[in-house]
């Protein structure tokens, strides 16, 4: 009993962050373009400066910070009665997995390259180049 309490707990913790990190993804991108400073087309100025964080990762960030702080709000609302100490609790795990999302897609992006870079035209296999 108090093992399938703990899981529906949890369930409900995960869906009310996890939802509202699409909601906040959904919305962010509809307002990009007023957030990074963006021109009519709705995205960011390219610069000659190397930005500090890409717009992906920006809008990473963002989504999953304002959906840990709403999503957490609801559940401490819930369980304590108290929003705001839901949302402090909730809003730095789900930048922890923003951060873990961004990480395993960096990882993918340059093995894939790696692996690209390993195949010649005829789909042989070369040697690294060291």
């Amino acid at each position: 009993r108090t093992s399938m309490s703990a899981a529906m707990s949890s369930a409900m913790a995960a869906a009310a962050c996890f939802g509202m990190e699409r909601l906040s993804h959904a919305a962010l991108s509809g307002s990009a373009g007023l957030l990074l400073g963006g021109g009519e087309g709705g995205g960011a100025e390219e610069s000659d400066d190397a930005p500090l964080m890409s717009r992906g990762a920006v809008m990473t960030y963002g989504s999953h910070a304002l959906g840990g702080f709403l999503g957490g709000g609801v559940v401490g609302f819930l369980f304590q009665n108290r929003a705001l100490s839901g949302a402090l609790l909730f809003t730095p795990i789900m930048l922890g997995v923003g951060k873990v999302e961004l990480d395993l897609q960096d990882y993918r992006e340059r093995r894939m390259k790696e692996l690209l870079e390993l195949e010649d035209g005829n789909g042989q296999p070369t040697k690294p180049s060291s």
